[in-house]
């Protein structure tokens, strides 16, 4: 199986876990281990250690990898972002992929918002992301792990979230 699989699996997989709000750690005990060992604090957002958690995991297996995300990953979107945009390993782009890292910006501010791509319709416009800290209706601020659908060109639903890009991942 390739990477680009195993996190598209690994990040379908936590579907559904839900934090102890208002963000104060998991409901699942594993679950929760896993998100306080990538640096989850209470009291956090934690869509983007959600990402982080999913990447680690799927990339536990190359050393090199794992290290230059470790590297690059950031509890806040806009730093990952500007990390990804820096790093001159992971490539970003404005296409959705399959296993790349969506990052959105609230305005033109700090706060945002990130998942990961597990699905592109064949038109390349609509794609579906798995997202920590988030709900079914698109929140940036929910309370579960939650597979959304988005389009180029439009906001992160309701919440005027504006797409940054995407960071692709190696296979």
């Amino acid at each position: 199986m390739s990477h680009i699989d195993a996190l598209v699996q690994d990040a379908q997989s936590y579907t559904g876990q839900q934090e102890i709000q208002p963000n104060q750690g998991f409901q699942d005990p594993a679950f929760s281990a896993k998100m306080f060992g990538v640096g989850f604090y209470k009291g956090a957002p934690w869509c983007a250690f959600f990402v982080m958690m999913v990447l680690f995991e799927t990339y536990a297996d190359e050393p090199d990898v794992l290290a230059y995300l470790k590297r690059y990953c950031s509890p806040s979107t806009a730093t990952m972002w500007q990390n990804f945009r820096a790093s001159p390993q992971i490539i970003t782009g404005q296409t959705p992929k399959l296993g790349a890292i969506a990052v959105w910006e609230e305005g033109n501010g700090t706060d945002g918002h990130t998942g990961i791509v597990v699905d592109v319709d064949a038109d390349g416009i609509h794609f579906s992301t798995v997202e920590g800290n988030s709900n079914t209706d698109g929140s940036r601020d929910g309370y579960e792990v939650a597979q959304n659908t988005h389009a180029l060109g439009q906001p992160h639903s309701q919440f005027n979230l504006n797409l940054l890009g995407f960071g692709y991942m190696p296979d």
